[in-house]
């Protein structure tokens, strides 16, 4: 005997037929997915939202992809405005201090039905992804001498940025910073300078912190080798003070000489009249 076997579609069932990104995306740039969808369900499925996102650097985006409606036109008439397959574009911006890589990026289809996913792999790229660099590390000082960092501080992105900057005092290690608050203008950089000394020898660490806003950006770990005593010479103050006591002294031995040497007293010719 044979037997006439009908298959029903799923009640509520889409199909992510593609999700398109650029080949290349750089950190802090808004790249488009564009997305299509089609309705393989036996029913319509209502109010569709589409959600992208990138779950290593916490960013997504949602958006309203409409109804798609079941087509079964065999039988009954389908308007023009009807419909079963979407393509639609969504954006998703990259923080600028991501670090280069692939990431995964994840496509979440959903509504009060259903639910369905996919992921994608992505590549991003980021020639600024240090936005704090230090020149030197590590000073060699004498006691109570100035050792000096230099900070350049990046602003890659499109905006200007403040930037707060604290350096920790601990122990025998006192530190400051020349200015604690910058402003950085967008995609340009400034120096800072980070001033630390130490009251005795030893290897000593301290750190700094850089903030943007309220945003936490880096940690700073700066070592100081501090050796011996501050020589005299080191210190410009000192090598001025001595040079001028030095020529007090020998404008006070030339005052001694000048007050010291009399003068020879003339003798008078007197003539007498007689």
């Amino acid at each position: 005997r044979e037997f006439d076997l009908i298959i029903q579609r799923p009640s509520y069932n889409i199909a992510i037929k593609s999700v398109t990104v650029p080949q290349s995306i750089d950190a802090g740039e808004t790249f488009p997915i564009d997305i299509v969808l089609k309705n393989v369900g036996y029913n319509d499925l209502d109010d569709l939202y589409v959600t992208a996102i990138i779950p290593a650097l916490g960013v997504e985006k949602t958006g309203y992809f409409g109804d798609l409606v079941a087509l079964e036109c065999e039988g009954r008439h389908c308007d023009d405005d009807e419909t079963d397959t979407v393509s639609r574009r969504i954006y998703l911006e990259v923080p600028y201090g991501v670090e280069a890589g692939v990431y995964t990026l994840e496509v979440e289809v959903k509504n009060d039905d259903m639910i369905s996913s996919v992921a994608k792999q992505i590549t991003i790229s980021n020639d600024f992804s240090e936005t704090i660099i230090v020149e030197n590390f590590r000073q060699t000082v004498a006691v109570g001498e100035d050792a000096e960092y230099s900070l350049l501080i990046v602003n890659p992105t499109n905006k200007l940025k403040v930037y707060r900057i604290t350096a920790e005092s601990t122990g025998s290690v006192t530190a400051r910073v020349s200015g604690s608050v910058v402003v950085v203008p967008a995609g340009s950089s400034e120096v800072v300078k980070v001033i630390a000394n130490a009251d005795s020898e030893g290897e000593y660490e301290f750190i700094v912190d850089v903030f943007s806003g309220e945003e936490f950006v880096k940690s700073i770990t700066l070592s100081m080798n501090v050796t011996g005593s501050k020589s005299l010479s080191a210190s410009p103050i000192v090598v001025l003070t001595v040079v001028l006591a030095i020529i007090f002294i020998v404008l006070l031995v030339v005052l001694i000489v000048l007050i010291g040497k009399k003068p020879e007293k003339s003798e008078e010719f007197g003539e007498s009249y007689y």
